[in-house]
């Protein structure tokens, strides 16, 4: 939600840290969005909004089977700003 700022911050500062954690994060969840129905026991395209790291609610590992219309803008937007500067640049 805030990948345009980050990269500007890291700019400001003259410290790319916040820009390549901005980027990180990006391709982070990118790489979650599923393909294909089955890909991380979703539906194609489906974007959750909880991802379980330990056996609390789901088994460590899994996915929250339910999309988020957020998720899917917030990750959208990521990508527009992150195109818009590459756009700029050249």
């Amino acid at each position: 939600m805030c990948t345009a700022e980050l990269i500007e911050l890291s700019e400001a500062l003259g410290d790319p840290y916040y820009a390549k954690r901005a980027y990180e994060t990006l391709a982070c969840f990118r790489q979650l969005l599923p393909a294909a129905d089955g890909d991380f026991n979703a539906y194609r395209g489906m974007i959750t909004e909880r991802y379980y790291q330990t056996a609390c609610f789901q088994p460590k590992g899994m996915y929250l089977t339910l999309s988020h219309a957020w998720s899917a803008g917030v990750l959208l937007l990521a990508c527009e700003q992150v195109l818009a500067r590459v756009a700029l640049r050249t």
